[in-house]
């Protein structure tokens, strides 16, 4: 084991595992000197740790900060920001469902991560965007986690050399149909949407019309073809805007009209 890593891994105690599965294992772990907290992940010798890597030199609002990706003998671990908050998950499993203004919100949100993701060249496409995947941390800000399957973009491949993701959230590309770019990422969007706007993971004879424009928005999202969807977030953020316009405008009125009230009794 290298110097470097032996050192960050007794530097840091573990308190709890957080996640497990088959191929890692995520810890909380603190700094026996300063006691922050931070998440450890214990991936496979193999596992490639490349995009790992390239967040750890930038930060992005939207992501939790990489630390440090080291190695031992036996495993890969990377340190990052421990995230307090609620997962969707477990917030769409207490509330059922969400209005399109938080909807909205949350989806303009995660573009914003998107769009720095898929800026780094090549781009970086996460390829596991779902509910589990998303924190709203204590203070509103959406955290998008979990790079374990998360790949850089290779403009002479044809198609991914693995093909992974989570069934329901996974674009048509990631069971080998094409290679995966930006516009797998937004088809996991639209899944994502829809599931928070209903309360349902969506297929193709979903009725989405009641739902208006952003209906429309999210059938955009996942059509099966990549070249009939937004291309690229940029595209969708500009659409979510112009239907996010109405909430805001109401909101305007309202904050105008009681302003306008609290005027004219002598309350201001």
């Amino acid at each position: 084991m290298g110097g470097t890593a032996e050192y960050i891994l007794s530097k840091y105690k573990e308190i709890e595992i957080i996640a497990e599965t088959g191929k890692s294992k995520i810890f909380l772990v603190k700094d026996n000197v300063s006691g922050h907290l931070l998440v450890k992940k214990q991936l496979p010798l193999d596992s490639d740790t490349t995009v790992y890597k390239k967040l750890s030199a930038k930060d992005i609002k939207g992501l939790p900060r990489v630390h440090f990706v080291v190695s031992d003998d036996r495993y890969n671990y990377v340190f990052e920001d421990y995230i307090s908050g609620s997962n969707l998950m477990n917030m769409l499993g207490n509330e059922k469902s969400f209005t399109p203004k938080q909807v909205i919100e949350w989806a303009l949100m995660l573009c914003d991560v998107l769009d720095a993701l898929h800026g780094y060249d090549p781009q970086i496409i996460h390829r596991d965007i779902k509910p589990s995947n998303i924190i709203i941390s204590d203070d509103g800000i959406l955290k998008l986690i979990d790079f374990d399957i998360a790949r850089e973009y290779k403009a002479d491949a044809g198609a991914d050399t693995a093909y992974i993701g989570t069934k329901k959230y996974a674009s048509p590309e990631q069971y080998g149909f094409s290679q995966t770019d930006c516009r797998s990422d937004i088809f996991s969007v639209g899944i994502l949407m829809a599931e928070l706007l209903t309360g349902n993971t969506p297929n193709h004879n979903q009725d989405l019309n009641p739902y208006g424009a952003l209906g429309k928005i999210i059938k955009k999202c996942i059509e099966v073809d990549p070249k009939q969807r937004f291309q690229n977030v940029g595209e969708l953020q500009l659409a979510l805007r112009k239907v996010n316009r109405p909430f805001y405008n109401r909101a305007v009125v309202k904050v105008r009209i009681v302003t306008f009230i609290c005027a004219t009794i002598g309350i201001f």
